[in-house]
């Protein structure tokens, strides 16, 4: 099977097509048991990058290349918000308050939206301030959960 996207969209569902088969075979005429013999294996395809060519297995084009030769983390996050998840933190890290409010609200709220689990939830109700609302819903508690993430991971780097 090939796992395969239709070229040109990187957004569509992932499909798998049949490539090969399992067939049984007899090992010797006089044998009657069976063995499978791999007519093929699952194959899944790599979807073709829609950005310019770069030396990078994580998708990374000349433009941000170019901004972490020039220690522009802030300017990475912006280009790759929207293709990394991780971005999120990036953002909120390293842009500024009007980056991540612009993101946030320009964007798909769920792809902002954390997940948690109710261990998560519990712990974040406990310790995060009351501007911060768990589960964040709205682009303001967003903005104020992101905010605070990025605050924290910060402070927790420079100790």
């Amino acid at each position: 099977m090939h796992l395969t996207r239709t070229p040109g969209n990187l957004d569509s569902t992932p499909t798998l097509r049949p490539i090969g088969s399992f067939t049984p075979a007899r090992s010797t005429p006089s044998d009657n048991s069976l063995s499978m013999t791999v007519g093929a294996l699952d194959v899944f395809e790599q979807p073709p990058v829609a950005s310019a060519p770069s030396s990078s297995p994580y998708g990374i084009n000349v433009r941000e290349e170019a901004a972490l030769a020039d220690n522009d983390l802030r300017g990475f996050w912006l280009s790759r918000l929207g293709k990394d998840p991780i971005a999120r933190v990036g953002i909120a890290f390293w842009g500024t308050d009007d980056d991540l409010r612009n993101a946030i609200e320009s964007g798909d709220k769920e792809f902002w939206q954390p997940e948690f689990n109710w261990l998560t939830t519990f712990y974040l109700r406990l310790t995060v301030p009351s501007n911060v609302v768990i589960p964040p819903r709205t682009n303001n508690e967003l903005f104020e959960y992101w905010r605070y993430m990025g605050n924290e991971a910060n402070s927790r780097l420079l100790k």
